[in-house]
């Protein structure tokens, strides 16, 4: 769960060195999670979700797992 950055430099899965086959990632309005909860049902429903990371960003350029 990530925020909602158009910058295309910014993307989680090439920051936490995830491949695309086994990652998606959500990407909503500033990282809310209650926003989310929707889109991490509908995929726990089609495949097993083993980990979620929520990650947000202190400055434009930087992010911090939380």
């Amino acid at each position: 769960v990530s925020c909602n950055e158009s910058d295309p430099r910014i993307d989680p899965s090439r920051f936490f060195n995830l491949s695309a086959n086994n990652t998606s990632v959500v990407k909503t309005h500033g990282g809310r999670t209650d926003i989310a909860i929707h889109s991490l049902y509908a995929i726990e429903q089609s495949n097993r979700i083993g980990m979620i990371v929520v990650v947000q960003h202190s400055s434009k350029n930087f992010y911090i797992p939380m």
